[in-house]
């Protein structure tokens, strides 16, 4: 569970360290286009470690999946999600939406709504 936690931890301080390089403008079309991210996989960049968003009731969540090394299992975390004018996510630490533009979901800066990456469908 440390060796995930210090993969997770790894992964968003890549996405911290690269966020001023890609720097783009969200493009939406003021939905949350929820039906076009749910029940479907996405990997952050550069890592092993993906997530999900899913509604259980009248909630969405993000569950982030990893591996964990020493005890030869998958892991994940579940972290409940905002939303916010009803076009994006918002956890702690950034923001998901369906950038019209890309076609997938995008993981923003949670503070001035620019692209750090899009993410990329996992088959």
């Amino acid at each position: 569970m440390k060796k995930f936690i210090l993969i997770l931890g790894l992964s968003i301080y890549g996405l911290t360290f690269s966020a001023q390089g890609l720097n783009l403008p969200f493009t939406t079309d003021g939905n949350l286009n929820f039906d076009k991210i749910e029940n479907k996989s996405w990997s952050f960049p550069d890592s092993p470690n993906t997530f999900k968003i899913e509604k259980e009731n009248n909630d969405y969540y993000i569950f982030h999946y990893g591996y964990d090394d020493e005890q030869e299992k998958e892991t994940f975390e579940k972290h409940k999600l905002t939303v916010y004018k009803n076009v994006y996510f918002k956890d702690n630490s950034y923001a998901y939406a369906y950038d019209i533009k890309f076609k997938t979901v995008v993981i923003l800066d949670s503070k001035d709504l620019r692209i750090i990456f899009p993410a990329d469908p996992v088959d």
